[in-house]
C-alpha cells in the first residue's frame, strides 16, 4: 500500500510530466497551479502541482486553507480517489456527482479539460495499488 501524501511519488509524477511531449503540447497555454487534496480520517493532505505552459516547475506538499495559490483545486476523500486510481469511476462524472470537489477558475479548466486528466493519469499510474 502506498502512502499518501509521499514526497517519492511526488517527484515521479513531476518526472513522467516533464518528459511528457503530448503533456507539453497540450499545457503549452495553462498557467497556474493545480492543487490536489486527499481527505483520509479527518487529515487534509494537500500537492501543489505549479504548472507553466506545458513545464512543471514544482510539486509540493502544503497545509493550512491557503498557503499556496492555486488555479484548479480538486478534493476527495481518500474512498473516491482509490476508485479514481483502480479506474472504477471517470473523474469528470464523479465531479458531476459531488463525490469530487472543485474550486477555482471553471472557466479556466472547461477551456483547458486535458490539463487536469494528465494529473490524474500520472496520479493513477503511481497510486493504482494503494
Amino acid at each position: 500500500m502506498v502512502e499518501i501524501p509521499n514526497q517519492e511519488i511526488a517527484k515521479k509524477i513531476m518526472e513522467d510530466l516533464k518528459e511528457n511531449e503530448s503533456y507539453r503540447k497540450t499545457a503549452k497555454d495553462w498557467e497556474g497551479a493545480i492543487t490536489i487534496e486527499f481527505l483520509s480520517d479527518g487529515n487534509k493532505l494537500k500537492k501543489n502541482y505549479d504548472l507553466w505552459h506545458g513545464k512543471v516547475r514544482s510539486v509540493e506538499f502544503i497545509g493550512g486553507p491557503s498557503e499556496k495559490p492555486f488555479e484548479c483545486y480538486i478534493s476527495a476523500n481518500e474512498t473516491n480517489w482509490r476508485r479514481l486510481f483502480k479506474g472504477e469511476i471517470d473523474p469528470t462524472i464523479a465531479m458531476r456527482m459531488g463525490k469530487f470537489k472543485f474550486q477555482g477558475n471553471l472557466d479556466k479548466l472547461m477551456c483547458n479539460t486535458k490539463v487536469t486528466p494528465y494529473i490524474l493519469k500520472f496520479l493513477t499510474k503511481h497510486l493504482k495499488d494503494w
